[in-house]
């Protein structure tokens, strides 16, 4: 990627100042621009400045906006017949490449890998677009150069299997000049090891030969039009200079003299007649064969885009969400602050604006308040978020009320209301289980833990189930009472990893996932009482037919409506501790991993994360019965919820 880049990025970030330092009579200047690209013929200029991309001849003038956007926009290039734009954009994140036609100048992201792509140039034909991008090495040297199709969606073709940066093509697109090592280029006088060298790659032998390694770093090669030399820039007279390199000799000459600060970000137009570079606070261009010093270029724009009163923030993604009882209310994490919002109008209302960093958000069953950790006052505890008007919605509220919970050393996480909203069950430091009154009093200790815990709540809130881990590395899934009535036990009782149980909500079944065969992790449930254990398929069948009558013919509980009422009052959960070990199932899924177990409201479904015959997804089962995977969604996520209301998934 390019060097460029780096201080592109430091110069954007003064710019509000430099700005405000201009302003009212010279407003109009723009100073501080950086990334230049010039057209095929030299006679326009795009730069990135105030994170967006600008439009001007290369003799200067009033500049015009291409793209506005409040991400950060940057490092453009034209396309070989100047009709199209590529640059880098982080609007969805991560850098990755767009591509508009300066005709119509809609971009269109290009690029969308993960880790992020950096444009480096179009291929001289402008059928591929050179990019590079940090990927699997991420202990030494990640970066690698990337060739894409300009035409149509197509993976990504790796151009060599090792490092480098700063690509830049020969005018036949046989070989490729890129750079090696370097100090940061705001590190003038640096001599060693570390200096910027200069490579040469040919394409169709596969070889590599290094032209420069000077001990003062030469860096942004920039091939001649004819392929016999190209131009650099390097530090060897003193101050950062241009200089042109020729492969027949062998030898460097310098081009310019400037002495107060270095040149950088040098773009070459392709008929080899104009060379701009960014050097102080401005764009200077430059005559190859001309003659003269480097020109400053006078470029301004319309006095309303530089000062805008309003600060805007661009959040493009949120990192942690929860969702109201009845999915019609969202608490999410986005910019390290608390924001609710509602599923309809989609206008998100900041909760909290602190520097420090909120997370792990859930709401109260009730829905009339929020927990979160936040990071405030430099240490970790849990806050209650409760709205100044409690009359309206959460979304609807312009202040908050927020009340510090716990006042500790520790670090608080993975907070889960009780059912019926009386406890709130969180991990504390490496992976204590903790219980505490939803104000915060009577905090106490369910099990100590040295590693993370994953643990869910029985539906009538008396019980908790865990996978925790033991001094001998083994992970098993336990049961407690929260009144300490007994001790916990062991369910699963295997000498392999057992972990992340879930709890249905007819508190009869819990499944969890564990490793029983090699490396692979198949989905366990154990029925908690021993006749539900034994029950066959049919006697559930004649089960579900009288059911099915039942309610097609008007009958409640066999015609008994008393009868009904009283045995849907709940009688708390009834366990058969019995050999429960003996009873957990196993679901054989060959060479499939499960995870991010949820039940559907009725306890029929039990939904997972998986990829199933190369197919990722979430997928649902219905224990014991019918195990055979059922797609339910190609999309897969974080903390999932299956509500009753609408039948929905969150």
């Amino acid at each position: 990627m390019r060097v460029a880049s780096t201080i592109g990025c430091l110069l954007t970030c003064f710019l509000g100042a430099i700005a405000a330092a201009d302003s009212p009579g010279a407003g109009d200047a723009i100073r501080l621009a950086g990334t230049p690209a010039l057209s095929p013929d030299g006679r326009q200029l795009v730069f990135s400045w105030r994170g967006d991309l600008w439009l001007v001849s290369s003799d200067g003038g009033r500049a015009r906006r291409l793209t506005s956007h409040p991400a950060r926009d940057v490092m453009p290039a034209f396309s070989p017949d100047g009709k199209r734009l590529a640059f880098t954009s982080d609007r969805t994140g991560s850098p990755q490449i767009y591509v508009m036609d300066l005709r119509e100048a809609e971009p269109r992201q290009w690029t969308f890998h993960g880790e992020g792509s950096v444009l480096e140039e179009w291929s001289p034909d402008g059928r591929e677009l050179l990019v590079s991008g940090q990927r699997d090495h991420y202990w030494q040297h990640p970066e690698r150069f990337f060739r894409i199709d300009a035409e149509r969606r197509a993976a990504p073709r790796l151009v060599f299997d090792d490092y480098g940066a700063d690509g830049n093509l020969s005018p036949d697109g046989k070989k490729l000049l890129f750079t090696r090592e370097g100090e940061k280029p705001w590190r003038q006088g640096y001599r060693g090891p570390r200096a910027s060298q200069i490579w040469l790659y040919d394409l169709a032998a596969k070889t590599f030969e290094k032209v420069l390694d000077d001990p003062t770093g030469a860096a942004s090669p920039r091939w001649m039009p004819d392929g016999r030399g190209f131009y650099y820039t390097s530090e060897r007279a003193g101050s950062r200079n241009l200089w042109r390199y020729d492969f027949k000799t062998g030898r460097s000459r310098q081009l310019t003299h400037l002495t107060d600060s270095p040149i950088v970000s040098p773009c070459v137009s392709r008929d080899g007649k104009m060379i701009v570079f960014a050097h102080l606070f401005d764009l200077y261009r430059w005559r190859p064969g001309g003659g003269r010093s480097p020109e400053r270029l006078e470029i301004t724009c319309p006095g309303d885009a530089l000062l805008d009163p309003v600060l805007r923030r661009s959040l493009a993604t949120a990192t942690d969400a929860a969702f109201s009882s009845d999915g019609l209310e969202i608490a999410m994490i986005a910019g390290g602050d608390l924001w609710v919002m509602d599923t309809e109008l989609r206008e998100p209302r900041r909760v909290t604006d602190t520097p420090e960093e909120e997370r792990d958000p859930v709401f109260a069953p009730d829905g009339k308040s929020i927990l979160v950790v936040s990071d405030a006052d430099e240490q970790s505890d849990v806050w209650r978020v409760t709205r100044a008007e409690a009359s309206k919605y959460w979304w609807e509220n312009d202040e908050f009320v927020l009340s510090r919970l716990t006042l500790d050393a520790e670090s608080e996480s993975e907070l889960k209301w009780s059912p019926d909203g009386k406890l709130v069950a969180l991990v504390k430091g490496r992976g204590d289980l903790w219980v505490m009154r939803p104000d915060g009093k009577e905090a106490r200790r369910v099990m100590r833990s040295a590693t993370p815990i994953g643990f869910d709540w029985s539906p009538d809130g008396k019980w908790l189930v865990y996978g925790i881990e033991d001094t001998e590395s083994n992970r098993d899934v336990w049961i407690a009472p929260l009144d300490g009535s007994r001790k916990p036990i062991n369910i699963s009782c295997h000498p392999d990893v057992d972990t992340n149980p879930v709890w249905s909500p007819d508190g009869k079944v819990i499944a969890f996932t564990g490793r029983r065969t090699c490396n692979e992790i198949d989905i366990c449930f154990v029925y908690l009482q021993e006749k539900d254990d034994q029950t066959g398929r049919r006697d559930r069948t004649v089960e579900r037919a009288k059911m099915k009558m039942d309610r097609g013919r008007g009958k409640t509980n066999r015609g008994n409506p008393a009868a009904a009422k009283q045995a849907g009052k709940s009688k708390g959960l009834a366990i058969d501790f019995e050999g429960i070990d003996r009873r957990v199932r196993r679901v054989s899924l060959p060479d499939v991993n499960e995870q991010n177990l949820f039940w559907s409201p009725d306890s029929k479904q039990l939904a997972f994360a998986a990829k199933i015959d190369g197919r990722q997804g979430t997928y649902t089962i219905s224990p014991p019965d019918d195990l055979r995977p059922k797609l339910l969604n190609p999309r897969v996520g974080s903390r999932p919820k299956w509500i009753a209301a609408g039948n929905q998934i969150l």
